[in-house]
């Protein structure tokens, strides 16, 4: 499953937070801050101590091995400005049909801190091309007297976002093991790069460009393990609307086995901690308790799981694939028919599963849908008498709906269901399965509540 704008909703019932234990790792007790706070800063959660001892890297499963004496990549994500950034190396992307510095803010921002001097050079590299291949490198050599703190700009030519099995991602992957050749070739020892990809002209979701980038370094350095590069930043502009590509490169990022090569990290070289199963956020919005999981849908003992599917095919990897594989052919046959006598939700029986009952819906791939079968799955809790509820984020996997405007849509629903007088239902996990998608939830469920 995969989880974009501010809703006004508020609640006005008191709210209590609960902390809940990571599984397995009792040692953190998570306070999220996702909201970034101050430029060029990358704090979006602190980790407490909580038993008396110190909180060091050695607790995190994405540190080195500290007793081997090669110095590991630190792999930088934060917030900052790519041309204020210090660095050997700055990328950035170019929009391969339309070479024009202006095109994307990133360009424009390195051509306005850099000056005339810098956009002449850009021009005079161009030498009359109005396009480039997807994928292929731009090279400028800059000097001190352009205003940067670097020794060279490659920018990667790229084309909008066409899917996953598209062009662009094959673009994408030669693009950034050309640029780590490139800058390997050069002897150069940091690179500062923008989220590639994740703007509105190029419009890759954040996590499969950070899925690409980590991929595409981790095949690098397997490759050149004494390599010269020993530091790359992954820079967001701290802005409101970034912090879904924030939190997606930080997850993704830290998700990626990189064994002892590489390090994960802020700008401090401290680990980011990794998302566990298990770990959760809960709030208690009047009589209703409303908690974010990152975990498996059909592993809950709710009353009742939502299954999302649109009852015809579903991929692996999907909630319906999920769920579909445990429960059988009885289930599906069941949620079959009942879809094609009209119903909007079908509820069957959970079969083997650890719930009570399974609520089959189809968002269609739409926000607005999603609106109306939120509203039709609370009124069929009330119903039928259920007191717990576990959802899935809906619409975030095939249908590829942006994760936070589902975020945002499913958390209002739940607040104008709280508001309401004697509702039946008591307790509502919200159960992610990406540790990008419980971030992008948990920072919601904080903004909101």
């Amino acid at each position: 499953m995969h989880l974009w704008s501010a809703v006004d909703a508020t609640c006005s019932f008191p709210v209590n937070e609960q902390a809940c234990s990571m599984e397995g790792n009792s040692q953190f007790t998570f306070r999220y801050k996702e909201q970034p706070e101050q430029e060029n800063k990358a704090f979006p959660f602190s980790v407490e101590e909580t038993d008396g001892r110190p909180v060091t890297a050695e607790y995190q499963s994405n540190q080195p091995n500290t007793e081997n004496t090669f110095q590991p990549i630190k792999l930088i994500v934060k917030y900052a400005n790519l041309e204020q950034e210090t660095a050997d190396v700055l990328s950035a992307p170019l929009l391969a049909r339309k070479l024009d510095l202006n095109s994307l803010n990133v360009t424009k921002a390195l051509r306005y801190a850099a000056g005339d001097k810098f956009s002449n050079l850009f021009d005079f590299a161009l030498n009359g091309r109005t396009s480039l291949k997807a994928g292929s490198l731009f090279e400028m050599t800059v000097q001190e007297s352009y205003s940067l703190n670097c020794k060279f700009v490659i920018l990667i030519a790229l084309e909008r976002w066409n899917g996953a099995t598209g062009s662009s991602v094959t673009d994408l992957k030669k693009g950034i093991r050309d640029l780590l050749g490139k800058c390997n070739s050069k002897n150069v020892k940091s690179v500062a790069m923008s989220a590639i990809g994740t703007g509105i002209a190029l419009a890759f979701p954040p996590e499969i460009a950070a899925k690409i980038i980590g991929e595409e370094l981790k095949n690098f350095v397997v490759g050149n393990p004494n390599t010269s590069i020993k530091q790359i930043q992954i820079v967001t502009m701290q802005l409101p609307e970034n912090q879904t590509i924030f939190i997606a490169f930080r997850e993704t990022l830290s998700a990626i086995d990189f064994g002892n090569q590489i390090i994960v990290c802020n700008e401090q070289g401290v680990p980011f901690p990794r998302t566990q199963h298990g770990d959760c956020v809960q709030k208690q919005i009047g009589n209703l308790s409303v908690s974010v999981v990152y975990g498996d849908i059909v592993k809950e003992t709710t009353n009742a799981i939502v299954n999302s599917t649109n009852f015809k095919k579903w991929n692996e990897g999907s909630v319906a694939h999920s769920v579909f594989s445990v429960t059988g052919q009885e289930v599906i046959q069941e949620a079959q028919r009942g879809h094609k006598s009209g119903k909007k939700v079908v509820m069957t029986n959970s079969a083997n599963l650890k719930c009570h009952w399974i609520l089959h819906c189809d968002c269609e791939g739409n926000i607005e849908t999603l609106k109306h079968l939120l509203n039709d799955l609370f009124k069929l809790c009330d119903e039928t008498g259920l007191k717990s509820l576990s959802l899935p984020a809906i619409g975030t996997g095939e249908c590829m709906l942006p994760p936070k405007r589902v975020a945002e849509t499913m958390i209002e629903a739940i607040c104008s269901l709280a508001r309401k007088q004697n509702i039946c239902l008591l307790n509502i996990r919200l159960v992610a399965f990406t540790p990008f998608i419980y971030h992008i939830f948990c920072t919601e469920l904080q903004r909101l509540f």
